[in-house]
């Protein structure tokens, strides 16, 4: 995958600033539009883990950073992903 592609999909799972911790694994669901239009990516998954959290308090909003681990494509292929 080319650096700087756009990766448009779901999570799994909910992430929020509220109850996510430093370390918790997540999936995403790799969607259309695919990188490139390459259809390789169709039911491809990314795997990674929340890096930072920082919890809402006051006027102060919450913000939860994602770290991209691995992508991999449903002929079981994988690369490793940085993001």
């Amino acid at each position: 995958m080319p650096s700087q592609s756009v990766i448009t999909g779901t999570l799994e799972q909910s992430i929020n600033s509220k109850s996510s911790q430093v370390g918790d694994p997540f999936v995403l669901d790799v969607q259309a539009p695919f990188p490139a239009d390459d259809q390789r990516y169709q039911g491809a998954k990314v795997y990674g883990h929340v890096a930072n959290v920082t919890h809402a308090g006051g006027t102060k909003k919450g913000r939860v950073d994602l770290a991209f681990d691995r992508l991999t494509l449903v002929d079981g292929t994988t690369a490793s992903l940085q993001g």
